[in-house]
């Protein structure tokens, strides 16, 4: 197993603050409050960004990271997958493994 798993990616800015809407793949919606770092791929790079928010919607996810300030800082990251360390997600592994075998 990967070290990384992504999780979803950013579809848009969600206000002013910086905010990012998330496309989350439903089996990770348990675990968002368990997860206090993201990678966000930047030109192929995961880059760690820590999680300030990270709160499930009716159609996804918002996330605050620390890095992003703004609305520009925010729409910067449009369309950037979003991975975690399924390391540091307890239980992850196993919900990770359990949806390659439906």
């Amino acid at each position: 197993m990967e070290q990384f798993h992504p999780i979803g990616y950013i579809q848009k800015a969600h206000a002013l603050k910086g905010e990012l809407k998330l496309y989350v793949e439903p089996y990770i919606m348990d675990f968002l409050s368990k997860i206090k770092v993201v990678y966000i791929e930047q030109k192929g790079t995961p880059i760690p960004y820590m999680v300030q928010r990270l709160q499930a919607i009716p159609q996804g996810a918002i996330l605050q990271v620390e890095e992003s300030k703004d609305k520009n800082a925010a729409d910067a990251l449009k369309g950037c997958s979003v991975s975690v360390e399924v390391a540091a997600v307890r239980g992850l592994k196993a919900a990770i493994e359990a949806q390659l075998f439906l």
